[in-house]
């Protein structure tokens, strides 16, 4: 059984291609400083878990849809967190909405 994705009417796979390689020479370009600790890089990203189920996010194969059963959607909590991609410490914090004000 094949399941429905959303997928965006602005994602230009192109504009993608050209954003990853920008970063990718910015990394490259700045590998010393990285390495030195002068400059730190991290991934960002949010989450929402919903009904409690802590279990409801991780990182898996995009082509495999993962589906986690939740009794009460509403109910849920953002948290918004950051991988330090040099040492891998993660710096996480909860928040009760995600919105402009919250990720400031």
């Amino acid at each position: 059984m094949a399941s429905g994705q959303k997928k965006s009417p602005l994602h230009d796979e192109w504009v993608v291609q050209q954003h990853n390689q920008m970063i990718n020479d910015w990394l490259k370009q700045n590998q010393g400083e990285m390495e030195n600790g002068s400059i730190r890089v991290f991934a960002l990203d949010e989450c929402h878990v919903c009904a409690g189920d802590i279990c409801g996010y991780g990182w898996g194969d995009r082509q495999e849809r993962r589906e986690v059963e939740v009794d009460n959607y509403r109910n849920s909590q953002t948290y918004y967190g950051a991988a330090d991609c040099h040492s891998g410490e993660v710096i996480l914090s909860a928040y009760q909405t995600a919105n402009t004000p919250s990720n400031n």
